[in-house]
C-alpha cells in the first residue's frame, strides 16, 4: 500500500505525508501490517515557544519526520443477513523525531449497499482515540470522528469523500516549563479534514 496526502492543517501550516508499506492476512478477518511514513508539517507540544514577548507554534511545513506504524486489525461479521463489517483497528506508532510513541484504536463501522452481491457503495464511521505511550500527561490525548461515503467501480477501485474532526489536548511544553515553572495549561485545539479518496487495489 502507499498513501500519499497534501493539505493544509493547524491555521494554514502545510502538511504532507508519503507513507507505504504492506498489509498480511494472517487468518480469516485479521490482518497485521507493516508501514513507513515520511512526514511534513506535524506539531507537538514543544513547538509552543516564545518568541520576544509573544508565544507562538514553530513553523514545522519543512521538518521531516519518519514514523513507523505497526497494525492489527479484526473484523466481525454479523451472522445475520445484513451488508454490516465492524472492524476493531490498532496502530502502534513510533516516530524517529523525538522518539515518541503512539498507541491508536479505532473501531469502525462498514456499511455496504451492494448490487449483483457486490459492492457499490460503502458508508464507514469510526471514533479514533490516540494513547500516548512515553509523553504529554493524558491517558488520551487526542480523539476524533470520522465519516467516509465510498463508491465502489470495480473490485479494484473505490473513490469518496470522508469528513474527519479530532480534537486534541496540549499540555505544557518545554520552553513554557522553564520559563512558567510554578503555571500549567490545558488548551483545547480542534482540527477538521474534508478529504477525498481513491483506493486501487493492484
Amino acid at each position: 500500500m502507499a498513501e500519499i496526502s497534501t493539505g493544509t492543517s493547524y491555521k494554514k501550516l502545510t502538511a504532507q505525508s508519503l507513507k507505504f508499506g504492506s498489509y498480511f492476512k494472517i487468518k480469516d478477518g485479521k490482518k497485521i501490517g507493516a508501514f513507513l511514513s515520511g512526514n511534513s508539517g506535524l506539531r507537538h507540544t514543544d513547538d509552543w515557544v516564545k518568541e520576544g514577548v509573544d508565544w507562538t507554534w514553530n513553523d514545522t511545513s519543512s521538518r521531516f519526520e519518519t514514523i513507523l506504524h505497526l497494525n492489527y486489525g479484526q473484523r466481525f461479521v454479523p451472522k445475520f443477513d445484513v451488508p454490516l463489517v465492524l472492524e476493531i483497528k490498532s496502530e502502534f506508532q513510533h516516530n524517529t523525531y523525538n522518539e515518541q510513541q503512539l498507541l491508536i484504536m479505532k473501531p469502525t463501522l462498514n456499511y455496504f449497499i451492494l448490487r449483483k452481491s457486490a459492492p457499490k457503495y460503502s458508508f464507514h464511521l469510526a471514533l479514533p482515540f490516540y494513547i500516548p505511550l512515553n509523553f504529554e500527561e493524558n491517558i488520551v490525548y487526542k480523539k476524533g470522528t470520522y465519516i467516509g461515503i465510498m463508491y465502489h467501480q470495480g473490485s479494484n477501485l473505490q473513490f469518496g469523500l470522508s469528513l474527519e474532526s479530532r480534537v486534541e489536548l496540549w499540555t505544557d511544553s518545554d520552553d513554557f516549563k522553564k520559563l512558567k515553572p510554578k503555571e500549567s495549561y490545558e488548551s483545547e485545539d480542534t482540527i477538521s479534514h474534508l478529504k477525498f479518496e481513491i483506493i486501487h487495489q493492484l
